[in-house]
């Protein structure tokens, strides 16, 4: 798998005479030590994510990618796209698998799902009938919606149609999509 590492922009550092010569000395072994410590400690904190559970489930006439990590709360994470899938979505989301069971999926001819690609089962309704599907295949009663890009709109139509199946949700990079009836 390929490395997708960002790196930040170098900041312009600012250092006084003092500072300076604290950076050209050398470091002494209490101070090596108190790094070593420092990084063991990070490292230790670090838990080691969860065992996931991965492959095709049949929803709505064709076999979606499912992969769920993690044990708590569940939440389904909706990629961007279309035709990207989940995998961006996974080093930026992992610490989350400690606390809550993310359930990520590809989307029709996205990633590793199946589908054809004809303009009745590529549909936004068709999409969000297969989140539906998904769930109640997992029996989950109801879950939280976590979605980027392409995947928000999707999150958003599923909450109008299924607001009873929905905890919460977050969408990042996303448009709008405002309720085609009136809301009272």
């Amino acid at each position: 798998m390929r490395d997708r590492r960002v790196q930040a922009p170098a900041l312009p550092v600012h250092t006084s005479s003092n500072e300076m010569n604290l950076l050209r000395s050398r470091p002494t072994s209490a101070g090596l030590v108190g790094m070593f410590l420092a990084t063991a400690a990070v490292w230790a904190c670090r838990a080691t994510p969860p065992d996931s559970v991965e492959g095709l489930m049949a929803v709505n006439g064709t076999e979606l990618f499912v992969k769920r990590v993690g044990s708590g709360p569940p939440m389904l994470v909706i990629h961007g796209g279309p035709l990207m899938d989940h995998g961006y979505l996974l080093p930026w989301l992992e610490p989350l698998s400690r606390e809550r069971e993310l359930i990520y999926f590809d989307q029709r001819l996205s990633g590793r799902s199946r589908g054809t690609a004809d303009s009745a089962s590529v549909r936004l309704d068709t999409l969000v009938a297969d989140m539906e599907e998904i769930r109640q295949a997992l029996g989950l009663e109801r879950w939280d919606l976590m979605a980027h890009s392409w995947g928000g709109l999707l999150a958003q139509r599923y909450a109008i149609l299924h607001p009873e199946r929905v905890a919460s949700m977050a969408v990042s990079y996303t448009h709008l999509t405002l309720p085609t009836k009136r809301i009272v």
